[in-house]
């Protein structure tokens, strides 16, 4: 451990090859007695810790700063930083110093308005555009390509028009953000008075912009449907908290399929069999087709859309006393549970083929039994803007997901075999019932 005065370290390597750890102290006490603090110590790459005695190099009576890194430039040590939280007045500021342990002085500029004495001079917000389709925009870091030209990669979200209740719990009247933060680029410039600021001249990032010059760099085009025939599951599945291993899945048992063994319920932080992947479209189809055969309620599976294990729509197989192997739909926000569709008996030994359509804040699940059937809607269309950034109790920028999961409940391992999953932003079906 290097510090833990706080969080967003980041190494500056200077030209005289000294080496610097600058990173940012929060304030837990109550009441809090500064806004932040921007901390500097000298880091030993020898003995791999940082030594020497720790500067304060910004002291925030009022502006709250944080996500800092150090550049240097034409003899400028220039002190980037994220102001004024995460949320929507999310912003950037810059300050330089000839000395690296500072006076560091914060760039301002007519085009930077301010409401409160609170708010940062920012060279990058969004805070002042609501109805801007990009928000949150903050936390940049900058990379010069060989030509001398500046880009900020940074941090921002794209919000829903639904917003929380006005008695929510946590953010009242806030918006939705189904996808999380997400990550974006600008082109920046060097002003003559050696200060950055955006290639358009004011502080409102673009919502698109166009990149000349650069060699564009070619990824494989992935397919929508994983047919799960690798022998390793695709690194765009993410699972809760711990890697899957042979206790949770199997890709080896079955080949050309994947087998999940029923593990916990979905409000388990432990040993959850879940595989699943970020929405990264405001609108998308996600399917998958299983072969399951459930003995008791307390065994389920199948295609869950969820924000955390508080937050999910989940269709799903399961057994019921009087109606044998059925489907239902459980629905949880902030720990409200409830079966809005009741359950509907289904044949047994036959494949079950399930559906999502997802289209900005609304949601259609479908099924389907048999190869041959056709899809059937099932329940109405929900609103999943909920599976959201500020809507959830305790979910904070990793936007909603997708995937499939087994439980059981009953300890025994119950296993459901899953044929594929795909997930596409032009599948087949995705306008029809919305």
């Amino acid at each position: 451990m290097l510090n833990n005065f706080g969080f967003d370290p980041s190494l500056f390597h200077d030209d005289d090859g000294r080496k610097y750890m600058v990173s940012m102290v929060t304030d837990h006490r109550i009441p809090k007695k500064y806004a932040g603090r921007i901390i500097l110590q000298e880091y030993d790459a020898d003995q791999q810790r940082v030594i020497g005695p720790v500067k304060e190099v910004y002291v925030g009576d009022k502006i709250f700063l944080e996500g800092p890194h150090i550049y240097k430039r034409n003899g400028w040590y220039y002190l980037f930083s994220t102001d004024t939280g995460t949320g929507e007045l999310h912003g950037q500021t810059i300050q330089r110093s000839r000395d690296i342990w500072g006076p560091y002085e914060m760039y301002r500029d007519a085009f930077m308005y301010r409401t409160s004495d609170s708010e940062a001079y920012s060279i990058l917000i969004t805070r002042h555009h609501p109805d801007y389709p990009i928000q949150k925009a903050g936390h940049a870091s900058l990379v010069e390509t060989k030509e001398g030209e500046v880009y900020a990669v940074h941090l921002c979200g794209r919000p829903l028009k639904n917003r929380n209740p006005s008695d929510c719990v946590r953010f009242p009247g806030s918006r939705r953000y189904t996808l999380g933060r997400e990550t974006a680029i600008q082109k920046m410039r060097w002003t003559t008075e050696d200060w950055l600021i955006l290639d358009n001249g004011t502080n409102l990032p673009d919502a698109e912009m166009e990149i000349e010059g650069l060699t564009p760099w070619k990824f494989a085009v992935k397919p929508d449907k994983d047919d799960f025939d690798s022998a390793s599951l695709d690194v765009e599945y993410q699972s809760l908290r711990v890697p899957m291993t042979e206790y949770h899945l199997s890709l080896t048992e079955r080949p050309g399929w994947l087998r999940l063994y029923g593990r916990e319920g979905l409000a388990s932080k432990f040993h959850q069999s879940l595989i699943a992947r970020r929405w990264t479209e405001f609108e998308f189809t996600a399917e998958t087709c299983m072969e399951f055969e459930p003995e008791v309620f307390k065994q389920m599976a199948g295609l869950i859309c969820m924000y955390d294990t508080d937050n999910y729509l989940y269709l799903h197989c399961s057994h019921d006393e009087n109606l044998g192997k059925c489907i239902s739909i459980l629905r949880a926000e902030n720990k409200q549970y409830s079966y809005p569709v009741g359950y509907r008996s289904v044949e047994c030994g036959k494949k079950l083929y399930f559906r999502v359509a997802v289209d900005h804040d609304r949601m259609q699940f479908y099924y389907a039994v048999g190869t041959d059937a056709d899809y059937t809607k099932i329940g109405e269309v929900f609103d999943c803007s909920y599976l959201s950034d500020e809507a959830c109790d305790e979910g904070w920028f990793t936007g909603a997901m997708v995937g499939i999961c087994c439980q059981d409940l009953t300890g025994f391992g119950k296993y459901a075999d899953f044929d594929y999953f795909e997930y596409g932003v032009n599948g087949s079906g995705f306008r029809e019932g919305l």
